[in-house]
């Protein structure tokens, strides 16, 4: 009976792993028919929202959870998220200057700055989609580890249910975001099949793992705080500097679809 319980733990997985490719599979489909993802803007929007479900909805909640139930009381989990957004705005200002700086020889010749910005897009084309990907993969690790320590069929059934829309949203959102870089058909394939492949192994892990550790809560904390800061600062101050699309009409339309991303995050806490 365990044994059988097991082998529907990893269909699951299986089902949610063909689930996420299936998610990321038209972004990638659309940056290789029209060159970009830039002419995307509506999809951009709903990125945004889901990033900032996730992280004030979703991670930052469930990380002060774990340290209140491991018996701290004041809120570092919030001071962690606050401290991780903070030093990205840090990051971010330093790596303008730097790029300024290195570009000063060209910015002299263009009285808007446009090279100045476009090193910076650049920079932020490259790195991004690598830490979104990778704080997402261990957000994704996690989820599996919960499929492999669920006590019972109803317990796996719900959170199969409540996993699998979660990867859907995430999946398309991590695709569009990684498809809008500069990087090489092959660094956005792998890096999205590596975040795909974190829920099995997450699974695998807490599968061959015992579960006599008592206090692996507060990494598990630390982890999630630090993950809901680089998602709020990728759903506010990341997003604000992204080029305004042409039309009012259309402005709308992309907070529109913000606010349709934010609700689905949000509408999933009542399930998750």
């Amino acid at each position: 009976m365990l044994q059988n319980f097991l082998y529907l733990k990893w269909t699951v997985a299986l089902i949610i792993f063909a689930l996420t490719l299936a998610a990321g599979a038209y972004p990638f489909l659309k940056r290789e028919h029209y060159g970009n993802l830039k002419n995307f803007p509506l999809a951009d929007g709903f990125v945004t929202g889901i990033f900032l479900g996730v992280g004030l909805v979703h991670m930052l909640p469930d990380a002060d959870r774990l340290l209140h139930q491991g018996g701290y009381i004041y809120p570092f989990a919030m001071l962690i998220t606050g401290g991780v957004f903070i030093f990205l705005v840090l990051c971010e200002a330093l790596s303008y200057q730097l790029n300024k700086d290195g570009s000063s020889a060209y910015v002299e010749n263009d009285a808007e700055g446009g090279m100045a910005n476009n090193v910076r897009e650049k920079v932020d084309s490259l790195t991004m989609p690598v830490i979104v990907t990778l704080l997402l993969s261990a957000h994704s690790f996690l989820a599996g580890a919960a499929l492999g320590l669920s006590p019972s069929l109803p317990v796996l059934g719900f959170l199969f249910l409540a996993i699998a829309v979660h990867k859907w949203s995430v999946s398309f959102a991590l695709a569009i975001e990684i498809n809008q870089s500069a990087l090489s058909l092959f660094t956005r394939m792998t890096l999205f099949i590596f975040f795909a492949l974190m829920l099995p192994l997450g699974l695998l892990a807490s599968s061959l793992i015992s579960a006599r550790y008592q206090h692996h809560f507060i990494s598990e904390a630390i982890l999630l705080a630090i993950a809901a800061g680089v998602f709020i600062y990728l759903g506010t101050l990341r997003s604000l500097k992204a080029p305004l699309v042409a039309t009012q009409s259309y402005r709308i339309q992309q907070f529109v679809a913000m606010l349709l991303g934010f609700a689905i995050m949000a509408a999933m806490a009542i399930w998750t």
